[in-house]
């Protein structure tokens, strides 16, 4: 079985996220952290279609899912990946129960 590109592109996603999330998150237990990473076709107008990604991200060890969300987007701010596509492509982040 061969992978697309959009899986390929969603398991590097989600490893480097992966890291970043740990890098940022020192004080969290990221052992239970769960990354999910979806790839798909975006709308950016009339017309206008492209790639986008979806990023859930559970940590059941934060103290909130407030936290979880702001751990969430400091890790795209330094996510190599997060800083190679932006502005190129749509990418969403949330932190889910």
């Amino acid at each position: 079985m061969s992978s697309n590109p959009e899986q390929l592109l969603a398991a590097a996603f989600s490893t480097c996220f992966g890291g970043a999330l740990a890098s940022v998150a020192q004080k969290v237990s990221l052992r239970d952290s769960e990354i999910t990473a979806k790839v798909h076709l975006g709308s950016f107008g009339p017309e206008d279609y492209g790639i986008a990604v979806d990023i859930f991200v559970k940590i059941p060890h934060a103290s909130s899912l407030e936290e979880a969300q702001k751990l969430a987007d400091e890790a795209h701010e330094i996510c190599l990946i997060s800083k190679a596509t932006r502005g190129n492509i749509e990418v969403n982040v949330r932190a889910i129960d």
